[in-house]
């Protein structure tokens, strides 16, 4: 049964390629029609960065009905879609901009998250939404933002005390530096729809429901998780979580994680993953708890190897601990790690041999065979 939300959308005036706001409108409506249109409201999407006050943007958006929404509905859920730039920096939201004093010049203004959702949004909205989990379906923001709103530290961190006050339940953001919107726009808009429209008896949490719909919609979607993982910001086991769903080819980016730099030369671009030599590289069967209890069999890569191209310099490296697989056991080379996540390699020389290249070259070439004896000719 399709869950009530209230959807509200903000973009920046200069983002005109249609993102996911205007792809998930027409989709919830159709997924709605079959049930109850009653359950599902949505505004009209304020554009931020063309100097009119919030108010008379809400205003000429309806926020009123907005409210009224949430007041007579408990229970339901919110969705909020952001579309607009971040600072490479400072992270944040670009929101404004404004001429200097000497009007020679616009200067861009960026707000950090908290900040920015009760300034657009209002703050009726977000006094509604917030307080304890178990009140309302899941309370969400999805960022169609560029990288450094959630690499950023503080920009980070901000976002993580909006989960840990209880105004929102997951927070979903892209981890690539620059996205391609257009690119993110289908399987981030099927996620929206299958948050509120598809329930599983053992998501008992909205963690567990933002996750459920997040793994169907970029599960086996490997151009975009090679564009840009995906950052989940939820209350976990461990209290608020900020976990990144990515894939991880062994060929090209083990276990999802950013390739390191050369420790020697402090080069990257010339790092290359050895997926050739199989007495370092493979992956193995590892038997992980599934969702029922019961025991599933997974494939994980064990170890890699990186080499350095420019210095010759190499990098033994094992699957750090806290890498997962995602819930889905048919998901091959689907990871989740702790965001962020560096990979902490040790790099030799290239005519450094040690105990364990000795040990990978005999395994190379186990039990040589040694040629058979010739047949004695018979005349």
């Amino acid at each position: 049964m399709n869950a009530p939300v209230l959807l509200t959308g903000l973009r920046y005036k200069d983002c005109a390629v249609p993102g996911v706001y205007e792809a998930i409108v027409p989709l919830m409506l159709a997924s709605y029609a079959c049930n109850d249109t009653r359950k599902f409201h949505y505004t009209q999407q304020l554009t931020m960065g063309n100097n009119i006050f919030p108010d008379v943007l809400r205003a000429h958006a309806h926020y009123m009905d907005a409210v009224a929404f949430l007041k007579s509905n408990p229970h339901a859920g919110w969705l909020g879609v952001v579309k607009t730039h971040s600072h490479t920096t400072l992270g944040g939201l670009l929101t404004m901009e404004f001429e200097t004093d000497d009007g020679e010049k616009i200067e861009n203004e960026f707000q950090l998250v908290s900040e920015a959702l009760p300034y657009w949004f209002g703050r009726p909205i977000l006094d509604l939404i917030s307080g304890s989990s178990g009140v309302r379906h899941p309370r969400t923001l999805v960022l169609q933002v560029c990288g450094p709103v959630v690499s950023v530290e503080k920009s980070r961190k901000d976002m993580e005390q909006l989960i840990l006050d209880d105004v929102l339940d997951a927070i979903v953001a892209l981890s690539r530096d620059f996205v391609t919107p257009e690119l993110l726009t289908p399987p981030l808009s099927t996620f929206c729809n299958n948050l509120y429209t598809l329930t599983d008896i053992y998501d008992v949490t909205p963690t567990a429901r933002v996750i459920r719909a997040l793994e169907l919609a970029f599960g086996n979607q490997v151009h975009v998780l090679q564009h840009t993982a995906v950052v989940l910001i939820a209350k976990g086991g461990d209290g608020v979580e900020t976990t990144a769903f990515a894939h991880g080819p062994p060929q090209t980016r083990p276990w999802g994680i950013p390739v390191p730099v050369c420790g020697l030369c402090g080069r990257n671009a010339s790092i290359l993953v050895d997926s050739q030599d199989k007495t370092f590289y493979f992956d193995e069967q590892v038997s992980i708890e599934g969702e029922k209890g019961d025991k599933v069999s997974v494939v994980m890569t064990k170890k890699t190897k990186y080499k350095c191209f420019s210095c010759g310099a190499q990098a033994r490296v094992a699957r750090p601990d806290d890498v997962n697989v995602w819930r889905s056991p048919w998901l091959r080379h689907h990871y989740t790690y702790p965001y962020p996540t560096t990979i902490d390699a040790t790099w030799e020389k290239p005519n450094q041999v040690t105990a364990e290249d000795a040990e990978m070259s005999d395994a190379a070439t186990p039990n040589t065979t040694k040629p058979a004896p010739k047949k004695s000719k018979r005349y």
